[in-house]
């Protein structure tokens, strides 16, 4: 018996194929943005696996929302060590 569900990885790539043409609409800059994003999601690809979520989108969104959560968390650290200066 072969697999069934494609693994995580094939998923991210077929999901950013289907955006190919949103991303070609984008000015240059929300493009490098885009990219940024499917970049992150296949760096979280073990948390995707595991998640084994059926739609793969889901997990995509998440590693991107943690993502920005993190540059939130490393700004508001950066503002606080100027304010204290």
């Amino acid at each position: 018996m072969g697999r069934t569900i494609l693994p995580y990885s094939q998923q991210i790539k077929l999901v950013e194929e289907s955006y190919k043409n949103y991303r070609r609409g984008l000015p240059a800059p929300k493009q490098q943005i885009l990219d940024g994003i499917f970049r992150n999601a296949k760096k979280d690809l073990a948390a995707g696996v595991m998640a084994s979520d059926p739609n793969p989108q889901n997990s995509m969104i998440l590693s991107a929302i943690i993502d920005l959560q993190k540059q939130i968390n490393e700004l508001a650290e950066a503002i606080e060590i100027l304010k204290k200066k």
